[in-house]
């Protein structure tokens, strides 16, 4: 990969960071909790947790990076 396609990854990575958190503070965006339990009938209660589990460290990770 050449260093200008790494840049514009890069850059296109802080362009939608960027939206995010413009989205994240705009009073207008309603923020409401979204519980998965419903929607994962099909899968095991074991296997829902762990999905649980590695979804927050996937979003924790981005913020924290």
């Amino acid at each position: 990969m050449a260093i200008e396609d790494k840049l514009e990854k890069v850059e296109k990575e802080l362009q939608n960071l960027r939206k995010l958190i413009s989205l994240a503070e705009d009073p207008i965006v309603e923020r409401r909790n979204v519980k998965l339990r419903g929607m994962a009938k099909i899968v095991s209660e074991n296997e829902l947790e762990e999905s649980i589990k590695e979804a927050k460290k996937s979003v924790f990770k981005a913020f924290n990076s």
